[in-house]
């Protein structure tokens, strides 16, 4: 999975969610992506002859860099920033007494996909469509049942919810197209119809290749707005969920995140190593997705003691890379691999049983003495160090999520928010997760988390 040569073509991992989830058409849509075989990188895969316009995987590699990795990155984690305080100071009233919600995943979860999405694609969408976070929601809990290519005639209610969320998108593509100037852009690169550069940027190229159709424009963006939107939602809740769950890991958070809440300076919160290894954990135990490596054309690939024939491909489970019993460090079966325990990743430099490796599968048997020097305090670190192949919550190599680091800042900073701003009593502490939608994204509780919140004083 580290090597180069190790490409996923575009035209096997994203047509089969494209079509089945996402709805995109045959024609105008999904044989565009069959005819790339150029690979995303720059410098087409040899033996390739691909227009420049027509590299559809090459763009959209190149607009997600830029993006989210890349000068896009921090303009777009501002606006979240702005987005989901609005919408954290609105979940309770002025008062402080408690009231009771219904399901704390829901209450946080939307929220969080309220922000991300009027982060990345701007205010209009919602602002056309104020139901449109409810409908993302109900076409993301219709997603098991698309995946499994249920037809309609069987179970209409998913393909629904798919039809309600594309009929929706389209009317805010119709609607940008015609209010969108460029004379809008702001000092961010951002602007109120398409909302960031790197929408603006895959949708002039898209354009320019001249071939989508407007269905096809509509599964793209469904697609691109679920991937943006679902994953981190769901970790930010569960999140919440734990830490209000434990009165003493609630303490320690709030000690954690004194007063940077305040201004959003989540340049201080990212660097915490209680949130960070609360946020690592998050992704170990509940994400549980398949992801797809293909060997190259010309050669076998190497994989430890096997190989995967040239032109082959293979799924790779993070499920079972997670919770290896053999490899991740549960203090001697006092955290097991399928529980929850905040401080997995954190390393004490005075206990050689911390980290979250097994001391027996360390590196020479040892916590990492160079890197507890360099911290110099004796205070515990954030570490994932070798723990390649083992979590991969965002994949590998030139595959890797671009997302990850808005959605490490949108998980974060969401439970510091909350933990800030709120009293959380947890009414039914049992967490009951799908298993109907393993392998497709982050767990998603089964029943509904019901709680007493109410504002701090």
């Amino acid at each position: 999975m580290r090597q180069r040569s190790q490409l996923t073509p575009i035209a096997i991992r994203f047509i089969l969610p494209a079509k089945s989830l996402f709805g995109m058409p045959e024609e105008n849509g999904l044989d565009i992506y069959r005819a790339d075989n150029s690979g995303p990188l720059e410098r087409p895969c040899v033996g390739t002859n691909i227009p420049p316009h027509d590299r559809i995987d090459y763009i959209h590699h190149k607009a997600f860099q830029r993006g989210l990795v890349g000068p896009g990155l921090a303009p777009t984690t501002s606006r979240f920033h702005s987005a989901i305080r609005e919408r954290i100071m609105a979940l309770g009233d002025s008062s402080v007494e408690w009231r009771v919600v219904d399901d704390l995943f829901t209450l946080v979860g939307k929220a969080v996909s309220a922000g991300l999405t009027e982060a990345v694609f701007g205010p209009s969408l919602l602002r056309l469509h104020p139901d449109f976070i409810d409908n993302i929601w109900a076409f993301d809990g219709a997603l098991p049942w698309l995946v499994r290519m249920i037809p309609r005639w069987v179970n209409p209610r998913p393909h629904r919810a798919r039809d309600k969320a594309l009929e929706q998108i389209r009317g805010w593509h119709s609607y940008a197209n015609q209010k969108f100037r460029e004379d809008c852009i702001g000092l961010d690169e951002s602007d109120p119809y398409w909302g960031s550069e790197m929408v603006r940027c895959l949708r002039r190229a898209l354009d320019d290749n001249g071939k989508h159709s407007d269905e096809a424009m509509a599964a793209h963006d469904l697609g691109l707005i679920w991937g943006t939107t679902s994953n981190a939602s769901s970790a930010a809740a569960l999140a919440v969920f734990h830490i209000f769950r434990d009165p003493n890991l609630l303490e320690r958070v709030r000690s954690e995140i004194g007063t940077c809440a305040n201004a959003i300076d989540t340049k201080q919160l990212m660097q915490s190593p209680l949130l960070s290894s609360i946020y690592s954990e998050i992704l170990r135990l509940y994400s549980g997705v398949f992801l797809m490596v293909a060997s190259p054309p010309d050669t076998d690939a190497p994989l430890g003691k096997w190989k995967l024939p040239r032109r082959s491909f293979g799924l790779v489970s993070t499920a079972l890379a997670h919770r290896d019993e053999s490899f991740w460090n549960t203090k001697d079966d006092l955290y097991p691999v399928d529980t929850f325990w905040a401080d997995r990743f954190l390393v004490y430099p005075t206990d050689p049983t911390s980290g979250p490796i097994k001391p027996e599968m360390r590196v020479g048997g040892q916590i990492d003495k160079e890197a507890a020097d360099d911290i110099g305090d004796g205070k515990p670190y954030y570490s994932t160090e070798n723990l390649e192949g083992s979590w991969i919550p965002y994949g590998a190599g030139v595959g890797m999520c671009p997302g990850r680091f808005l959605a490490k800042e949108a998980i974060i900073s969401t439970c510091s928010l909350l933990v800030d701003k709120y009293d959380v009593e947890i009414l039914n502490d049992s967490l009951d997760m799908d298993p109907w939608r393993f392998g497709l994204s982050m767990g998603r509780p089964r029943s509904k988390i019901a709680v007493r919140i109410r504002k701090r004083e």
